[in-house]
């Protein structure tokens, strides 16, 4: 099994790096004890893809964004499975949590940027609505 983690997604390091890890690795041994066992296997390796954690608004806190894939198995020369056979839920890992309370450093907004230490970057606010009809 793959496993690919995106560490400091958001800022916050992956909780679940560990238990996925062991999760893939009892996978793979078992995946290499079938392939050994039955020569004519066709083993199309599961994976675990993490696109690094997400910090939610409004104080939800933060949630892992990892997908797990099953493996697939076929026999040579008969009907492959169906890629929606894969589909896998990353409850079935021992230890996994799928959410955390968001660290407090990453709570608080960032600073303000006054007009004058931006140096003009920042382009001026539009004027809009009722504002921009009448003029003022």
């Amino acid at each position: 099994m793959r496993v690919e983690i995106r560490s400091g997604g958001d800022g916050v390091a992956c909780w679940n790096a560990a238990a996925v890890r062991a999760y893939a690795a009892g996978i793979t041994e078992r995946e290499e004890r079938l392939a050994a066992a039955n020569p004519d296997l066709v083993i199309t390796t599961g994976q675990v893809k993490c696109y690094g954690c997400e910090v939610m608004d409004h104080g939800y806190g933060t949630r892992c964004t990892a997908v797990l894939t099953h493996a697939l198995y076929s026999v040579e020369g008969e009907i492959a499975p169906r890629a929606q056979d894969a589909a896998g839920s990353l409850l079935e890992v021992p230890g996994f949590v799928s959410k955390i309370e968001t660290p407090a450093e990453l709570d608080e907004p960032a600073p303000a940027v006054t007009r004058a230490q931006d140096n003009g970057t920042t382009p001026a606010p539009a004027r809009g609505g009722l504002r921009r009809l009448i003029g003022r």
